[in-house]
């Protein structure tokens, strides 16, 4: 089985295919249009998505915090990254592909995703400790792009929730 993990961005998508029953890395990296994964959605048996939460678009205590300026620019990157994120699932699913959604957050301060919280274990794990997760099931060296990190999170947090993955690492 290929499952084609992906975490839409407002200015560029990273992406991370990763083959069954070895958890093989196959391909990876970030394109700055959706249809650039056109083809490994065609060659995928599942696609992972990174939801953006809508439920934290832009409010008066928000603008009050960060300012008028940085809360509507927030705002902007969310909105592009749902975007790109409805676009992937439509794709995939006219594909005829199964679509998992997994939500995700906004920007900034905010509670992180569950599936971060689920890879390390960690109430509020930073990217690190994401990394160091990833790094540690998939036997990995160092990534730079902090998109293929969470694209190759996502798709251990699907496969966790499907029961299969033998036995979750205790810590990361």
């Amino acid at each position: 089985m290929k499952i084609l993990g992906v975490d839409p961005g407002c200015k560029r998508t990273g992406y991370a295919l990763v083959e069954l029953p070895m958890l093989r890395l196959r391909s990876y990296g970030t394109v700055g249009h959706p249809r650039g994964l056109e083809e490994l959605i065609e060659t995928s048996d599942v696609v992972v998505l990174e939801k953006p939460n809508l439920k934290r678009l832009y409010n008066k205590s928000l603008a009050r915090r960060l300012g008028e300026l940085e809360a509507a620019r927030r705002l902007f990157q969310l909105a592009a990254a749902n975007l790109a994120y409805e676009e992937l699932r439509a794709r995939a699913a006219k594909a005829g592909k199964r679509v998992v959604a997994i939500p995700g957050f906004t920007h900034g301060d905010e509670d992180p995703p569950t599936w971060k919280q689920q890879i390390t274990g960690y109430r509020r794990p930073s990217q690190a400790d994401v990394r160091a997760a990833v790094r540690q099931w998939l036997g990995l060296g160092e990534f730079a792009e902090e998109d293929v990190v969470d694209a190759l999170g996502l798709v251990l947090a699907f496969l966790q929730e499907e029961g299969a993955l033998a036995e979750w690492p205790k810590s990361a």
